[in-house]
């Protein structure tokens, strides 16, 4: 997913300088969001521009993200996963909290939120 790999640029490049934010949204349109939970400026970048960072991400040879982020990403695949495999449309956005393991789903129009907030690492992807 684009905004994945995009997020993993995000926080490989600000993590040299200063701590990345600590939340992260990821919208369906493609576009993705960011904001530190203490402050009250939100970045967003619209599709296009999350598909190069993705793009440059995939051919930076930087070995993957960071271990505050590893636990989350994976997560965030296995609900997508989950999501596609039980027919469910695609949530309207995913939102990850970095300060706490905590991944949430959600659905504007159905009023739906689904928490995820304890991920094993013990358990291998293809176990889950």
């Amino acid at each position: 997913m684009d905004s994945t790999d995009a997020q993993c640029l995000l926080m490989h490049t600000l993590e040299a300088e200063m701590s990345p934010p600590d939340l992260w949204q990821h919208h369906r349109s493609g576009a993705l969001s960011c904001a530190y939970s203490k402050g009250e400026q939100t970045f967003t970048w619209e599709a296009d521009a999350v598909a190069d960072m993705a793009r440059t991400w995939r051919q930076s040879g930087v070995d993957g993200p960071g271990e505050q982020a590893k636990m989350l990403l994976e997560a965030h695949r296995r609900v997508e996963e989950l999501i596609r495999t039980a027919g469910i449309p695609p949530a309207d956005a995913i939102l990850h909290d970095l300060s706490r393991p905590e991944l949430r789903a959600i659905w504007h129009h159905d009023k739906l939120v689904m928490v995820i907030d304890d991920f094993p690492s013990a358990v291998p992807p293809s176990e889950g």
